[in-house]
């Protein structure tokens, strides 16, 4: 018994290629920045230092959204108890600082959660696009 399927050998190219075209990478690219994008309009504030310090960096073959660059991003999404600090200001004086407790606001959390599903089609649609699908 013999079978024959039309569009094998254009399907097997197709995987072939996968390493040339470096499709994974640029679907998981788009999907880190499609997360991105969504986790900046998220952000309790307008603008700062917490809005731009969302950043996609690239670690082998992972693509890592994360706020690396936001001193303050830890206490935001965990929150913080009261308690004081001590410093010295630009005086040499050594000053304390009381503070109140922060509630968690989980942003990037939040935001994965609700947007994960969205985020694979991103990823599919990246793929299809660069099989001609």
């Amino acid at each position: 018994m013999e079978v024959e399927i039309d569009g094998l050998e254009q399907i097997r190219r197709q995987i072939a290629e996968l390493g040339n075209k470096k499709i994974e990478e640029r679907a998981l690219k788009a999907g880190a920045e499609y997360l991105k994008a969504k986790l900046e309009a998220e952000v309790p504030v307008d603008d700062g230092v917490y809005k731009r310090g969302i950043v996609v960096t690239k670690r082998g073959k992972r693509y890592i959204v994360h706020t690396g660059k936001v001193p303050h991003a830890h206490l935001v999404e965990f929150g913080r108890s009261g308690g004081s600090a001590k410093y010295v200001d630009k005086n040499g004086v050594t000053r304390t600082v009381k503070f109140g407790p922060t509630a968690p606001n989980p942003v990037v959390a939040r935001t994965y959660e609700s947007e994960q599903n969205q985020i694979m089609r991103v990823i599919g649609q990246e793929v299809r696009r660069a099989l001609n699908l």
